[in-house]
Order: structure tokens, then C-alpha cells, then sequence
């Protein structure tokens, strides 16, 4: 992994901490730790299954309207290559239900991802053609839409449960791709 990385997401992250007292001086902000459970399926590698992990910081400028930005990270360790993804997201909440325990809501934002692919490279003499890279890094734009549901335990607790449909302009291909991220996390309200 290139230093520039994980340089890039402390950058982005150290933001996300430093909001954190100052959330505490009104109860419109969210800390949220987030679980992503992904899963793939492939004909060399069979079914495998990883988890992501990110955190969030939100700001709710109403009952029913909400913003956030989270980052998160992904590292998935296959038969014949190793991929980090680290995604940036800006969103925006239109909740329902204001004041109830259950919450449900639809959501829409913009992404940057960031992906490190290491490849095991095999040549096989005579050489027709250069071999894969080693190192693939890729820098994606795109956006979501999606859904969830936030279970308050208290007025400062919830558990939320989230999926969103993303889209990118991908590098690799060079057209867009979809793919769908589910995750869960803890949110505590200030």
C-alpha cells in the first residue's frame, strides 16, 4: 500500500474525530461507527465473504433532514490478488416518522473511492505481452441512493441498518458500474 493512502484517508478522517467534542454542544450531531458485510462470487475463487468498517459524522438541520460524511474501508484477500478500497461519501437524509424509535429513510449523495489492487503476477515464456502490473491504483467519482432504518434505543442511541445503490465512472472498465453496500452501525446523538 502507497503511503499516499493511508495518508489521504487520515487526512479526510482526522475531521471526522475532531468533530466529536464540539458535537457535544448540541444535539443535532451523529458519531456513527459503521459494520460492512460484503460477500463475492467467483468461478476461481468461489464464495467468500469480508467485512468493512468506516465512521461517520452527521448533522441534522431538522427533524426530517440530515447530512453526512463518512469514510470507510474495505480489504478483501483473494486467491490471486488483494484489494483495499477506501470510499469518501457526502449524503443527504429525508427521515420519517420524527420522534419515533423506529425511523425510516431515503438518502442520496455523492462518493470518491479509492482502490489499491496487488495482483500475483505469472509470466509464461515467451512473453507475448507485458504482464499485469503488480499495483493497480484507481480513483473513482459517483454517487448513491438508498435506504434504511435507524432503531433508537434512547434518545442519543441508535442502531442503524443501511443499503444504498452505488454508481461509478470506472477507471478499469471505462464505464459506469453499480454495485450494492449494506452496513449496520451504532450512532450515538450530542
Amino acid at each position: 500500500m502507497s503511503v499516499r493512502r493511508p495518508l489521504l484517508l487520515a487526512l479526510l478522517l482526522a475531521p471526522l474525530a475532531a468533530a466529536a467534542p464540539l458535537a457535544a454542544q448540541t444535539e443535532r450531531f451523529e458519531l456513527s461507527f459503521l459494520v460492512l458485510p460484503g460477500g463475492s462470487y467467483s468461478e476461481y475463487e468461489g464464495l467468500d465473504f469480508d467485512l468493512g468498517y468506516g465512521v461517520g459524522v452527521g448533522w441534522r438541520w431538522s427533524e426530517v433532514w440530515s447530512a453526512e460524511l463518512r469514510g470507510t474501508r474495505r480489504e478483501h484477500d483473494g486467491r490471486f490478488s488483494e484489494l483495499e478500497l477506501d470510499t469518501f461519501e457526502f449524503g443527504v437524509r429525508r427521515h420519517f416518522l420524527a420522534g419515533a424509535d423506529w425511523q425510516p429513510f431515503l438518502q442520496a449523495g455523492v462518493l470518491r473511492q479509492e482502490s489499491e489492487r496487488r495482483h500475483e503476477v505469472v509470466c509464461v515464456e515467451p512473453v507475448t505481452g507485458p504482464c499485469p502490473p503488480l499495483v493497480d491504483d484507481e480513483s473513482e467519482n459517483g454517487g448513491f441512493v438508498g435506504g434504511g432504518m435507524d432503531w433508537r434505543f434512547t434518545r442519543r442511541v441508535a442502531l442503524r441498518l443501511d443499503g444504498r445503490a452505488v454508481f461509478y465512472d470506472s477507471e478499469r472498465s471505462g464505464d459506469t458500474e453499480d454495485r450494492v453496500d449494506v452496513s449496520a452501525g451504532l450512532v450515538l446523538r450530542f
